[in-house]
């Protein structure tokens, strides 16, 4: 890996004055910006000179809701969008940051942990890669705002201005529940059809709860598919709880 590293690094380190010579001179100026944005601060630095200043003021519990300076005068551009980040900084401080930090933690986590419990590899694959798009928004905006990488515009999920932005979040959020639906209606199915299974095995061959494989299949099924131990063997122990399985 060290090799392929090294290589990619000569490669960029060979490529790099061909690229800058072609790039136009508003793309330079941005490159520069990004590396000291204090090179044009009434410029192409104004943005994230402004940004950086409102994060700064609002400290740890932050001004107050529409009582930042940055953001109430205007300071901030596109302060309603791009950058609603340095108003929610300045406005609500370090525990605001947090507390949304928080809830885009558990969207998160409930985004991978609905795909890790999917049935097959393709809703898997759909909710991680939705995941992943989610988080990534998150990372490039705040990253953008604070100065880390050049301003790309990428709006920060479900709370920047903008139909279009909630819409395709709101829309995979739909597949992404779509997929937890398909899990529970699955899951409605197998007990249906353990049921009935229990109901004529227990018919026929009476008490089997001795037996090996009934008791690897009991704890297959419970780790399986979150069954009750206690329920299974009392199905699986006798006829005394046929009617109630017919009722079922």
């Amino acid at each position: 890996p060290y090799k392929i590293i090294l290589s990619y690094l000569v490669a960029v380190g060979i490529l790099s004055p061909y690229v800058w010579s072609n790039l136009l001179d508003y793309q330079k100026q941005r490159v520069l910006t990004y590396f000291d944005s204090n090179v044009d601060p009434l410029g192409d630095g104004w943005n994230i000179a402004q940004s950086q200043t409102a994060i700064g003021s609002g400290g740890v519990f932050g001004k107050g809701y529409l009582q930042g300076s940055q953001s109430q005068l205007n300071f901030i551009p596109e302060s309603h969008s791009d950058f609603i980040f340095s108003v929610i900084g300045e406005e609500f401080g370090l525990i605001g940051i947090f507390i949304l930090f928080l809830v885009y933690g558990f969207i998160i986590w409930r985004v991978f942990s609905i795909g890790f419990k999917a049935q097959s590899n393709f809703e898997r694959l759909v909710c991680s890669s939705l995941g992943f798009i989610f988080l990534l928004f998150i990372l490039i905006n705040v990253s953008m705002v604070i100065g880390l990488i050049p301003v790309v515009g990428v709006p920060l999920p479900l709370i920047s201005q903008g139909g279009t932005s909630i819409v395709v979040h709101l829309l995979a959020f739909g597949v992404i529940l779509s997929t937890k639906r398909v899990q529970t209606w699955y899951k409605k199915k197998i007990n249906l059809f353990l049921i009935a299974f229990l109901f004529f095995a227990q018919s026929v061959l009476g008490d089997y709860t001795a037996r090996d494989d009934v008791k690897e299949f009991i704890e297959f099924m419970h780790d399986k598919y979150d069954f009750d131990k206690t329920y299974l063997l009392e199905i699986f122990g006798g006829a005394a709880h046929q009617e109630k399985v017919i009722r079922i």
